[in-house]
């Protein structure tokens, strides 16, 4: 009796192993599964259809279009988007009729075999991240997910993970609003870009640096990123901006932090040209942005915002050097102009960054390089 009890012991505790190394006890798992022959996968979250298309409890498509999620690659999502993110915009006929705009409204829309996309379960309210990777005989598709088991839990990583990495932005986001869409009242085409900020880490945040590539550059998306190919948009200490251009262009972010910058996002990311006759109503915002102009001057720099904004009230400016900290600040800035003095300053030589935040919100950029 006695051995038959160490027996069934035994295999409790074997037991006890096996669901240990499997992960069930894990805050976060990562694996690789195929759905069912009816396209069904994490216990049913989502659907892949006959067609590639998806769908189910999804909340965000890491697509790339223009408007939308960053194309993130499945390693660089750590953090779940929370929600479906919208615009609601007054229609032609007043405040009555809005119409909701959606960066993630119809997962229908996208064949996203190719994209990483975010899931919360209806039934535990657990977030997943999954991609799907390759189709098989019989409808199956394989799939790669990785999923935090704590409800609620937007952290898609474990929790003993390294602090001492300097992170990525999460959750790279645009919207882009066409003069309301065609319809009367909103004077601009609006891009209106967010993110999350990243893991919280050991590394002391600055901010953050947009990216986009040279007019002409040839990207190769299958090699690291060649900064001689890229400009810096814009520098922010906040996590949005308006700063996210138009054009076939590629995008990229970083973090800033006191010890240095994060990687770049491995994703690959291309602003196009917008949607056939969807065209703003006035001049778009990358264009305003191309009149704030640096000029090298006696002892310092002259700077002076575009003509062509009207406004009233009074402008702020800061310029900041490349690892995010602020150099020089004007507050309450009159009229169109700046002098900033560069004399008896003790600046390094190198690259900074210009920012001006306009009266009605509107941020404006752009480097200069300063040189004894």
């Amino acid at each position: 009796m006695r051995t038959k009890k160490r027996n069934c012991l035994a295999v409790n505790f074997v037991g006890v192993l096996f669901l240990c190394a499997s992960g069930v006890f894990a805050d976060y798992i990562e694996g690789i599964d195929t759905t069912d022959i009816n396209g069904y996968g994490l216990d049913s979250a989502f659907k892949v259809l006959s067609n590639g298309y998806i769908s189910g409890q999804i909340i965000a498509v890491y697509h790339g279009a223009l408007s939308g999620y960053f194309n993130y690659s499945f390693d660089d999502i750590k953090i779940a988007a929370e929600s479906i993110r919208c615009i609601t915009v007054n229609g032609s006929s007043g405040p009555s009729n809005q119409i909701s705009l959606c960066a993630e409204y119809l997962p229908y829309q996208y064949q996203i075999k190719n994209y990483c996309f975010v899931i919360k379960k209806n039934k535990d309210s657990t977030y997943s991240k999954v991609q799907i990777l390759n189709n098989l005989a019989n409808n199956r598709y394989v799939y790669k997910y990785g999923t935090n088991t704590s409800p609620n839990n937007r952290v898609l990583e474990k929790t003993a993970y390294d602090r001492s990495v300097r992170y990525k932005p999460n959750n790279l986001n645009n919207i882009y609003r066409y003069g309301c869409c065609g319809m009367p009242g909103d004077p601009l085409g609006i891009k209106s870009c967010s993110w999350d900020p990243p893991l919280p880490n050991s590394n002391t945040i600055l901010g953050y640096i947009f990216y986009k590539a040279k007019l002409g550059a040839i990207i190769d998306t299958t090699k690291p990123i060649n900064m001689a190919q890229w400009d810096s948009v814009a520098f922010t200490t906040s996590t949005s901006c308006s700063c996210w251009p138009s054009g076939d262009v590629y995008l990229n972010m970083a973090a800033v932090y006191s010890e240095g910058k994060s990687d770049y996002l491995q994703g690959w990311t291309k602003s196009t040209i917008e949607p056939v006759n969807v065209t703003p109503s006035s001049t778009p915002i990358e264009k305003i942005q191309h009149n704030l102009e640096i000029k090298k001057a006696p002892n310092g720099f002259c700077i002076t915002f575009s003509s062509l904004l009207n406004y009233s009230g009074s402008s702020s400016l800061s310029i900041y050097n490349i690892t995010g900290t602020k150099v020089a600040g004007f507050s309450n800035v009159q009229g169109n102009q700046v002098f900033w003095k560069t004399t008896g300053q003790n600046l390094a030589e190198g690259q900074y960054i210009v920012r001006l935040e306009l009266p009605d919100g509107r941020v404006l950029s752009g480097r200069m390089v300063y040189s004894k």
